[in-house]
């Protein structure tokens, strides 16, 4: 099997033909992490990190068979390395490929050359899930001004959505070494932190390899885009590519006060993300799957739920926020309040608008329909 590959523009030919002095290998490079203890979602939240290389000369069927993938390191738990702190499990590996690559190893004897060879390696392709690919190639998070490690589209200004690609800027690997260098040689924290957000890049011990081109040798994950459905769920889910049309417009007004002052930028974020959730017309997908909708309710920030619990007034027998601005009921409890409140018939909450909150009756008729709905999830 032959692999075509491109350094410094000219494309190579990875072979292992007894004919050529050289032995020549390419290799990609894996970072992943998983929890122990399983995903449980009540369960602890550990995160334990590995690094493994697969042989790209080997055919696809058989480079990812256990007996075939070198297990290079492990990066211990129980949470996953910050910001660009995995540079100092990728500098040992990095070392390593270094001397591969120039001037090579030379082994006194094979099975195939008894006279010795020289092998050759070369790293050409990091392949992660998103978040580990932006920390292994020192790329801005997808939440960043800067979210594209590809082109330099930004949140702000052509955004998530933006889909006129022949518009898009790419990045160049000259381009992409320069921030990474500028970062690694800023004096102080201040000078980095203006290096990334002007550019979205930090260092990367990638950015030592000479032949490594950091803006296209990190590579769409086919296991996570492919197999585990993520190219389905953004396109079809999040951008609605292919979804039936839905009427425009929140069809039920949701509205909070001001936040706690103490509230985090992401937790503001949160609760706004929230109540457009609360205003769309739900009532489908709860029929279909009441659980998905809790899970969807789940992923939002604790003190958001417990703050719009409190202020729709979704039970009064329950405080959701003590004086402090503090969750007083778990998010389980806060997103099953919700998803009964979200699964209130629509006449009801038009009626609770239009003659208020001092409706008694109505509101008492509520509580009672509540109570009945909260026999069991699956009845909400």
């Amino acid at each position: 099997m032959k692999t075509l590959w491109i350094v410094h523009g000219r494309r190579r030919v990875l072979t292992q033909q007894t004919e050529f002095p050289t032995g020549r290998y390419a290799f990609s490079l894996c970072v992943d992490f998983f929890n122990p203890l399983s995903n449980k979602q009540a369960g602890k939240k550990v995160s334990i990190g590995i690094i493994s290389l697969a042989c790209l000369n080997l055919p696809p069927d058989e480079r990812y068979k256990p007996e075939n993938m070198f297990l290079v390191g492990i990066i211990p738990g129980p949470k996953e390395p910050p910001l660009n702190l995995l540079n100092h499990y990728l500098t040992p590996i990095v070392d390593v490929l270094l001397e591969l690559w120039s001037p090579g190893v030379r082994f006194s004897r094979t099975y195939n050359h008894p006279t010795g060879r020289t092998l050759r390696c070369a790293l050409i392709a990091v392949i992660c899930d998103l978040p580990a690919a932006r920390k292994v190639g020192g790329f801005a998070s997808f939440h960043h001004r800067h979210f594209c490690s590809v082109c330099h589209c930004t949140k702000f200004k052509e955004g998530y959505g933006s889909t006129d690609y022949e518009c898009w800027q790419r990045r160049t690997n000259s381009e992409c070494r320069k921030f990474s260098e500028a970062f690694a040689q800023a004096p102080d924290a201040a000078s980095q932190n203006a290096v990334f957000e002007a550019s979205g890049i930090r260092y990367s011990e990638l950015s030592r390899l000479p032949y490594f081109d950091l803006s296209r040798c990190i590579v769409v994950d086919a296991m996570h885009n492919l197999f585990l459905g993520l190219i389905k769920e953004h396109f079809h889910n999040i951008i609605g590519i292919g979804r039936a049309k839905t009427a425009e417009g929140a069809v039920v007004f949701v509205e909070f006060p001001d936040p706690p002052s103490d509230f985090t930028d992401a937790e503001q974020k949160s609760l706004a993300t929230l109540r457009k959730m609360l205003q769309q017309p739900l009532n489908d997908a709860i029929e279909a799957s009441p659980e998905a909708v809790k899970k969807k309710l789940m992923r939002f920030h604790h003190r958001p739920l417990a703050f719009a619990c409190e202020m729709l007034e979704v039970d009064d027998n329950k405080v959701f926020m003590d004086d402090q601005a503090r969750a007083l009921h778990s998010k389980a409890t806060c997103s099953e309040d919700l998803l009964c409140w979200v699964s209130y018939p629509f006449l009801f909450r038009l009626s609770i608008l239009i003659l208020g909150q001092h409706s008694v009756l109505i509101r008492s008729s509520f509580v009672m329909w509540v109570l009945i709905r909260r026999r069991g999830l699956d009845k909400c």
